[in-house]
């Protein structure tokens, strides 16, 4: 990624940050315009939930995701974008259209402040409490 910022002259906008303490996370988000949750769509995306999701929306970022998993059922669709099987050649071609239409529209960015208030069903008492509830409901 580096060599073809180069390439094309924009090293000077590309940031690559790696890894950062958990500590400073959130005023890495808070720089950030979109953050992108890219799961492919197979059965064992289809069925679980990233950790990023929940931080994403606790930190009122503006998300564009896959229309895979726990995605679907909390994102307007406005922020989803298909995802074609286990490796999708034509997905970077559709993010970049996503990304251009915030770009022409920074508006938009604006409508992940309102994902705020979905963050506390992912907090892990809730989970933990619902899980629990299957379990006792199997059991009998």
């Amino acid at each position: 990624m580096r060599r073809l910022a180069g390439e094309l002259a924009i090293s000077d906008r590309l940031h690559v940050i790696g890894r950062v303490p958990y500590r400073s996370l959130a005023a890495y988000l808070a720089v950030c315009d979109v953050c992108l949750l890219t799961q492919t769509n197979d059965p064992a995306s289809r069925v679980r939930t990233t950790g990023k999701l929940p931080v994403y929306l606790a930190a009122g970022r503006y998300l564009l995701a896959t229309r895979v998993g726990t995605a679907v059922d909390v994102l307007p669709d406005e922020m989803l974008l298909d995802y074609h099987g286990a490796w999708d050649q034509s997905y970077p071609a559709r993010l970049a259209d996503a990304i251009a239409r915030v770009e022409r529209d920074p508006a938009r960015v604006e409508k992940g402040w309102a994902l705020r208030e979905l963050a506390p069903r992912f907090d892990y008492r809730s989970i933990a409490g619902q899980a629990a509830d299957v379990v006792r409901g199997v059991a009998g």
